[in-house]
């Protein structure tokens, strides 16, 4: 404003803005949308922020500013020394102790290139994470010159080195894993080494890997006592839950092939699931010796002993 040019002070005023990014604009549709909002800012630049937020009336806090938390800020930059009569003027660096905001994004213009700096809240912010950030930001800026029209939802955060530290560098998850090891003793094993660890979370309900490992095998028994073995199909109707879990886990020990039969199909393709069960029809592995047989229980009955199997609980 030319009516404060001669005048000594720090006359500015916070500009608060918002940029919608509905739709998943361009990048050249983005900066047309950033132009008209800086534009219509700009309009209005002499209301001081302070009635801005006496109008918005913002839910306020001592932890964070008012209306924002991100601020932006662009400089040019001034002559580092100059001369007066008897005397010579230099900037200094200032430090800062403290931030008002989250973020600031601090711009200068230096003619041949714009530098940057970025000042933020050690209480929310790591330095680590703030340099990935700016790194970031490097990236981003760089997609937005280089594909002008790509839209702004698939533009990279990411550059090569550090997307394949994180899809590969980080997913390096390769262990040695018993081939020849079946599933249900693998739950064994963890329930052995780990019984008290959780093994399964339904709609509020839990069990512990021991407490599953236990009523798994009363299922098992139950189902051996009823006939199941090898090549014989189980008919399992059981909405998702944790009984569900039990009740492959003890067919699994049997040991048997589970045939859902949900409890919420039409009844008519529950009872077909339970008929092919009772006809083996799928049910045990291919070519088994035996060929294939099948069993529908409703519960377990009484614990039978069962060689190499854990006596029911």
């Amino acid at each position: 404003r030319a009516e404060v040019e001669p005048l000594i002070g720090f006359f500015v005023n916070t500009l608060a803005m918002r940029v919608q990014l509905d739709g998943a604009p361009s990048v050249a549709q983005l900066l047309e949308r950033v132009k008209q909002v800086a534009l219509g800012a700009y309009a209005h630049q002499d209301l001081p922020f302070e009635q801005v937020v006496e109008a918005l009336k913002p839910v306020r806090s001592l932890a964070h500013s008012p209306v924002f938390q991100a601020m932006l800020t662009m400089n040019v930059a001034s002559e580092q020394s100059q001369q007066l009569p008897g005397l010579t003027l230099s900037g200094m660096e200032q430090s800062v102790g403290a931030t008002k905001f989250d973020l600031t994004l601090a711009l200068l213009d230096q003619g041949e290139e714009i530098g940057a700096s970025i000042i933020y809240a050690s209480d929310l912010f790591e330095a680590s994470s703030v340099a990935r950030i700016g790194s970031m930001l490097v990236t981003l800026l760089c997609a937005m010159v280089a594909t002008p029209q790509e839209a702004t939802s698939r533009l990279p955060l990411l550059d090569a080195a550090q997307r394949t530290r994180l899809l590969d560098s980080f997913n390096e998850t390769d262990c040695a894993f018993p081939e020849q090891a079946t599933i249900h003793n693998l739950f064994a094993a963890q329930a052995q080494a780990q019984p008290e660890a959780p093994a399964v979370v339904c709609e509020g309900r839990y069990l512990s890997y021991g407490e599953l490992e236990r009523r798994a095998n009363q299922v098992a028994h139950g189902l051996l006592a009823r006939g199941a073995g090898p090549g014989v199909a189980v008919a399992l109707c059981v909405e998702r839950s944790v009984e569900m879990v039990v009740g492959l886990l003890g067919i699994l020990k049997a040991p048997g092939g589970a045939r859902p039969a949900g409890a919420r199909r039409r009844p008519r393709r529950g009872g077909g699931a339970v008929r092919r069960a009772q006809r083996g029809d799928g049910g045990g592995p291919a070519g088994h010796p035996e060929g294939g047989r099948g069993l529908c229980a409703a519960r377990p009955a009484q614990p039978a002993a069962a060689p190499g199997l854990p006596a029911a609980g």
